[in-house]
């Protein structure tokens, strides 16, 4: 599942030790169509003309779905060629 990785815990993750692990969903922006296809794992949720209004969709998804559940969520951006970058979490 490419949205849900295991990320070592750093000043990002709240209430995480040094060397401990944190769990967290992430909602992921690719290129697809001239434009960016935000996804959460499981299914497509949000396409885009421009990349702001991609991080914009995720950023409000990854924010309402950690304020519902508590989970943490992130955003990370594939530039389609395998390089992922983490642009914002919550949690």
């Amino acid at each position: 599942d490419r949205a849900r990785r295991q990320e070592p815990a750093g000043g990002r993750a709240h209430g995480a030790g040094e060397g401990q692990i944190v769990d967290r969903m992430y909602f992921t922006i690719e290129p697809l169509y001239n434009g960016w296809q935000v996804r959460d794992g499981l299914r497509n949720r949000d396409w885009c003309a421009r990349l702001e209004d991609a991080v914009a969709a995720a950023d409000t998804l990854a924010h309402a779905l950690h304020a519902l559940t508590g989970a943490r969520t992130g955003i990370v951006i594939d530039d389609g060629h395998g390089v992922q970058t983490e642009c914002g979490v919550h949690g």
